[in-house]
């Protein structure tokens, strides 16, 4: 693995938009572009190497894009190949290399995507403070596929106490690239207007952060009560108050969501509350490889990273991400994923993030971000970014669980398992709603008028559709 700090050539002009464009020429080109003049020991004769071949194999991760490992057989010269009688070319006793490549489907086009995580790999992160983290050496970036070096993962092997203090490291390192990044525009002249996206990442990142406010206020009303009735058919042992959940959500039914939506994302910005955000961050995001002297975690999956709010992007981590209880240790495994999280532990983590966000760099800077951000103002912010999470999930959920089916069953594979992750996802979110830290902190927007109660009502007679469809889906 290179020294992913390193620039590559990554704008080879070849237009690849599925698998079987992935053909041994191309590899040879791409690789030479990729090292010549910048590898080290094995690709030092980068201009001399040919791929004699390539092994696609599906990695079955994807659902926005086609994911798939390409295993190069490499070849610096002629005699380091063979050819038996049939005509075919052995490459002998040359070590193979894995690269990834992620393509966009052609059912789901997200051009905005790719085109936010090729900027990301190949102009962004070198205007960045992200020395907390390992990044992929990034081979290929087009606006149908991005190819990737491959990084040797450290196989789960259920340790749960291990895997509690990695999640103490997530919130540790999350932390630590938000404090590094603090104040971060998308382009690197301060001087330049901030309305200016010179680094081309996403205006607004974040799962979920291009659905308008008004599109909320409009599906909310609509559909939170499906996320609620699931409650119903799942043993939460008490620890979701069902008629407070319901009594919340039904006061938040007549409430502007626009103002929610604007103290979220706006009224942020001007408080100064605004860093560089992955997006998109989660345990499954991270990858490890602990055989690695380097002991950084690599952060993948770049698509929606861009300007945010560095507390919408903690409480999307604390709803996506399996919190495990101390006092169950022993006794879980991580194949049993938890359907609820631990509070208090949520809460210690809470503060592990604050506290890193605050001493992570010099004096001056963390008093700037103490200033912008007091605690009492992280509780209050937390409580609206969980609120609106949740709304996000009640606008999404449909939908996303049409795209899964669809999208899984043309790759031949059971959506059972990533339908389960969304019913666990939408009561750990249902959890928060009903929990101290939403119901002691939040405070309601104010209150719909008569003529948007009916201009929302009309609207949807217009539409004459049950919400369980798109015309177009856009994270």
């Amino acid at each position: 693995m290179m020294d992913s700090a390193m620039k590559r050539n990554t704008n080879v002009e070849l237009d690849l938009k599925c698998p079987d464009d992935l053909t041994p020429e191309c590899m040879t080109e791409l690789w030479r572009q990729a090292y010549n003049g910048n590898g080290s020991g094995d690709n030092s004769n980068a201009s001399t190497t040919t791929i004699h071949g390539v092994s696609i194999t599906p990695m079955n991760e994807g659902v926005l894009s086609r994911v798939v490992t390409v295993e190069l057989g490499t070849a610096t010269s002629q005699n380091d190949t063979s050819c038996d009688k049939r005509g075919v070319v052995h490459v002998k006793n040359v070590p193979a290399f894995t690269w990834v490549a992620k393509f966009q489907r052609p059912s789901l086009p997200q051009p905005d995507m790719f085109a936010v995580e090729s900027a990301f790999y190949t102009r962004a992160q070198f205007h960045l403070d992200l020395s907390s983290i390992r990044i992929p050496v990034a081979i290929h970036c087009s606006p149908h596929c991005i190819i990737l070096e491959k990084i040797q993962a450290t196989k789960n092997d259920n340790n749960t106490t291990k895997a509690r203090i990695r999640i103490e490291q997530l919130v540790v390192t999350m932390a630590t690239v938000h404090a590094s990044n603090w104040g971060f525009q998308n382009n690197h002249n301060d001087n330049e207007s901030t309305r200016k996206n010179e680094l081309g990442l996403s205006p607004r990142a974040g799962i979920g952060a291009a659905l308008n406010s008004l599109e909320k206020e409009r599906t909310f009303g609509k559909f939170w009560s499906r996320l609620v009735d699931t409650l119903e058919e799942e043993d939460i042992s008490g620890a979701i108050d069902k008629n407070r959940v319901q009594m919340f959500c039904q006061a938040l039914e007549n409430q502007r969501l626009r103002d929610l939506h604007n103290r979220v994302y706006d009224q942020s910005r001007k408080r100064g509350i605004q860093t560089f955000i992955h997006g998109d961050l989660h345990a499954g995001n991270f990858i490890w490889d602990d055989d690695d002297d380097d002991t950084r975690p690599w952060l993948v999956d770049w698509a929606t990273c861009g300007p945010g709010n560095p507390i919408a992007e903690l409480s999307f981590f604390l709803t996506v991400t399996s919190i495990i209880s101390k006092e169950k240790e022993e006794a879980t495994t991580m194949s049993d994923e938890p359907s609820l999280q631990d509070m208090p532990r949520v809460k210690e983590l809470i503060d592990l993030y604050y506290d890193t966000l605050t001493s992570t760099k010099s004096a001056s800077h963390s008093e700037r971000i103490q200033k912008s951000l007091p605690r009492n103002v992280l509780d209050e912010m937390l409580a609206d970014c969980l609120v609106n999470q949740f709304v996000i999930l009640v606008c999404y959920d449909q939908v996303s669980r049409q795209l899964v089916q669809t999208v899984l069953k043309e790759d031949g594979l059971d959506p059972s398992k990533l339908l389960r992750h969304f019913d666990r996802v939408n009561r750990i979110s249902l959890q928060y709603m009903s929990s101290p830290l939403v119901q002691d902190h939040f405070q309601y927007p104010s209150a719909k008028s008569p003529a948007e109660i009916k201009e929302q009502a009309t609207w949807w007679q217009q539409q004459g559709t049950d919400g369980t469809t798109t015309g177009s889906f856009q994270i």
